[in-house]
């Protein structure tokens, strides 16, 4: 929060949802599931879409937490 204060950050809606793996094994698991997903033979950009989506989930720091409210 001091960063976004300080405008360091483009990106407010990012703001403690940095991903787990770290940025560099982040866009690797992205590219990979991309990878993977058109070399099985898929072209469609909705579904590559759901490929990037559950790719990033991954690494969600709170995606295994559930909410209280």
């Amino acid at each position: 929060m001091d960063a976004a204060r300080r405008d360091r950050i483009t990106n407010l809606g990012r703001v403690g949802k940095a991903d787990r793996r770290g940025a560099a094994a982040a866009a690797g698991a992205i590219r990979t599931a991309i990878l993977e997903a058109v070399g099985d033979g898929m072209h469609d950009p909705v579904e590559l879409a759901s490929v990037v989506s559950a790719a990033r989930a991954e690494g969600d720091p709170y995606g295994a937490h559930q909410r209280l409210f």
